[in-house]
């Protein structure tokens, strides 16, 4: 399921919590890492399930193509070094899983490069 519901949902549930006061305001796909980085155990419990299933379908990838290595990109790159952590405790025995170094620049730069190479 989606980050951005899942926090809504989560808020919803928990109008008392950090999480449901920060998405008054507005809901991204940051919301619940900045709640859970104030502490917030609402917010805590929606990014574990989300690492959960992400973890699963990245499991799924490594099974099905054994990759040298797993390299996240995307808007989740730009929460850093933490999330790698998070992944490589779920991935075990996998652990090479590193962050890409255009972040979440990667996709556009790659379709801006194709563009001009069809030219």
């Amino acid at each position: 399921m989606a980050l951005k519901q899942k926090t809504a949902e989560a808020a919803k549930a928990n109008p008392n919590s950090l999480l449901s006061a920060m998405c008054a305001e507005h809901i991204s796909g940051q919301t619940a890492f900045r709640a859970a980085e104030e502490g917030c155990e609402v917010a805590k419990a929606v990014l574990d399930e989300y690492f959960d299933y992400l973890a699963a379908g990245i499991m799924n990838l490594i099974k099905i193509f054994d990759p040298n290595a797993v390299i996240i990109s995307g808007g989740l790159s730009n929460e850093g070094e933490s999330i790698i952590d998070e992944l490589i405790n779920r991935l075990m025995p996998f652990k090479n899983i590193k962050l890409a170094s255009l972040r979440n620049d990667a996709g556009i730069i790659g379709a801006a490069s194709l563009r001009n190479r069809n030219k």
